[in-house]
């Protein structure tokens, strides 16, 4: 203790008898705030917890003098995991602090400007344990853009309960949109998916892995619910309670990354109860039908590969063109989904065979599925060009492939670079070498 104040000198000092050090006292923090010394309901129900989340750079200073206080004074560890999260930075890397405000995004803007769910999922999605998370206003901005689509989803998914309500004179959404059955394709296939996202989620969030479950969510939402099931519904007959079933389902999950929305989307269905207090989704065996789910990813295969094939020749989106499938296992199938495959893929016409027409020029590709489908170019493209540009792609590639085999050919490379690394490297020649047998065939369509 000092014999005088180090400032003006003085010999009549005392200690502030109220005042404890800083980790210290947060060292008692497990169990003084629940009413220690006395043994009171809040601390014999809440202490040892399971779980404490903080960030790396504290596990000296904080986590290890909770554990030595609890067990001082309390003979119990206070928790059994620690989960660390990193710490969040600037786009350039720079610790954020408060002291230095240029370093900082203050999150009542950003909740002002985009709502307290975008910025939670900004700050989970993208943050491995352990790993630093740099945060700036344009990832924050893009998650917006997320929560809005969700809540677009469950527009539409309301409009047309409004619509059943309307027809079957019932007041009530739930009454009127009868029992959950699986009627068309595109049914049985979104109830499998989510299936499997209720699997995939519950196990990522059972191990931490809390950035993993948030980007499963966000990409079965988008590019799955959204980008297919709702696009494919519009068209054939409307299943509703498969549409708020998995509504409900993506709610469910999204609670504990965008709370707010998540309730209020939640009242909005004609639930009675808030989201809050639901149970967690289980997985329905019933609601799985594997077969089935097969022949939908085939469909959306052959969408996919004809929106590729128009993006990289340049063929305007709006532009209804001419395809033909060359397929024998498929045919059923696809005949049967002609209206959505046409309707998706913005086809004028759309011939079905078992054996592919010998045509020049034409774009074409084979699907994971097997299909072939070809696109003829008559007064699409200019074929010229378009060959051109495949061939410099071709022989950039050819490049690129000799330079990754020449690594694989270098044995100090293959015997000292990290196993991880080497992996990287070989699965990139696999992919490149694909792109390659591709190209080639593209190529060769369009030769005269």
């Amino acid at each position: 203790a000092p014999k005088k104040c180090p400032h003006c000198g003085s010999k009549n000092i005392t200690q502030d008898p109220d005042t404890l050090d800083t980790w210290f006292s947060a060292g008692l923090w497990t169990f003084s705030a629940l009413g220690w010394p006395k043994k009171t309901a809040d601390l014999d129900f809440f202490h040892p917890t399971s779980v404490l989340e903080t960030g790396y750079d504290i596990l000296f200073f904080w986590v290890a003098r909770m554990i030595i206080m609890s067990s001082y004074a309390l003979n119990e560890v206070p928790f059994k995991k620690v989960y660390l999260h990193g710490l969040v930075r600037t786009r350039e890397g720079k610790k954020m602090r408060k002291s230095d405000p240029k370093t900082c995004i203050d999150p009542l803007d950003m909740i002002k400007k985009y709502g307290a769910d975008a910025l939670r999922l900004s700050m989970v999605i993208g943050g491995a344990p352990g790993n630093d998370i740099r945060l700036y206003e344009e990832k924050i901005a893009g998650f917006r853009n997320f929560v809005n689509k969700v809540w677009n989803s469950a527009r539409f998914a309301l409009m047309q309960e409004e619509e059943a309500v309307k027809k079957a004179g019932k007041k009530s959404k739930k009454t009127a949109n009868g029992s959950l059955k699986a009627t068309t394709l595109a049914d049985k296939w979104i109830l499998t998916r989510t299936q499997e996202l209720i699997t995939k989620v519950t196990d990522d969030l059972e191990n931490f892995r809390f950035s993993e479950a948030g980007n499963t969510i966000y990409e079965f939402t988008w590019n799955e619910y959204c980008a297919w099931y709702l696009e494919i519904a519009k068209g054939e007959q409307q299943n509703l309670p498969v549409l708020s079933y998995v509504l409900e389902v993506i709610l469910t999950l999204l609670h504990p990354f965008v709370p707010f929305v998540a309730e209020a989307l939640w009242q909005h269905l004609d639930n009675k109860s808030p989201l809050i207090s639901q149970s967690w989704p289980v997985v329905q065996k019933k609601l799985t039908f594997t077969q089935d789910s097969s022949k939908m990813n085939a469909i959306i295969e052959v969408i996919t590969a004809i929106r590729n094939l128009r993006q990289e020749s340049g063929v305007p989106a709006s532009k209804k063109i001419h395809a033909i499938f060359a397929t024998e296992k498929w045919q059923h199938l696809l005949n049967e989904k002609r209206e959505p495959i046409m309707r998706l893929a913005r086809l004028e016409k759309l011939d079905i065979v078992t054996q592919a027409p010998k045509l020049r020029p034409v774009l074409s590709e084979y699907t994971a599925s097997g299909v072939e489908i070809l696109l003829p170019l008559a007064d699409l493209i200019d074929v010229k060009a378009e060959h051109a540009r495949l061939a410099a792609e071709h022989e950039q590639l050819l490049k690129y492939i000799s330079g990754l085999e020449g690594k694989f050919s270098n044995q100090n490379f293959v015997a000292r670079a990290p196993a991880d690394i080497v992996n990287a490297e070989k699965l990139k020649l696999e992919q490149s070498k694909e792109r390659l047998a591709k190209l080639s065939h593209q190529l060769k369509s369009l030769e005269a």
